[in-house]
């Protein structure tokens, strides 16, 4: 009986020492699929970032400082793969809704990752509609102060259903 209790204690550390916890985040999804065939993906640190922010939109500059960098995965052809997909990598409850655009068959996506209340670490962008995907994600230390502004300088005028 001493014997069957050893193996099945080793057994169960053996099991305990392969399992891999699986992150479910922007990062995670693309790393996965940054390689795939008809993906094009690049990341850009915030200094270089900086150099594209016209100094006199306060808002953006000011966004742009607190950024750590910006990363983007873009799909052409896409068939609504990475659509879905992406849904799995960004869990309610971890990833909330900013605000969600639906004009003439495209959805526009904003979801922020805020592990403490009032720090936001993390803003995801999507964009989907039946040929292409493109998801943008900035990093850095922001505040729901921040997103806000970021999400209210996009000009609205001729875009359809909007959710904030």
């Amino acid at each position: 009986m001493r014997t069957i209790t050893i193996i099945i204690l080793l057994i169960s550390m053996m099991g305990c020492g392969t399992s891999q916890v699986l992150t479910k985040d922007f990062t995670a999804f693309y790393n996965k699929y940054e390689d795939d065939a008809g993906v094009v993906s690049f990341q850009v640190p915030a200094g270089l970032a900086r150099i594209f922010v016209d100094k006199e939109d306060k808002e953006a500059d000011n966004f742009v400082k607190k950024m750590d960098k910006i990363r983007f995965f873009i799909s052409e052809h896409d068939n609504g793969k990475y659509d879905r997909t992406i849904e799995n990598y960004l869990p309610e409850g971890v990833y909330n809704d900013l605000m969600i655009v639906k004009d003439d068959g495209s959805t526009i996506i904003f979801k922020m990752k805020e592990p403490k209340a009032g720090k936001i670490k993390e803003i995801v962008l999507t964009v989907s509609n039946p040929d292409s995907f493109v998801a943008i994600s900035f990093s850095g230390d922001f505040t729901l102060e921040d997103a806000k502004q970021m999400t209210s300088s996009i000009k609205t005028n001729d875009l359809g259903d909007i959710r904030m």
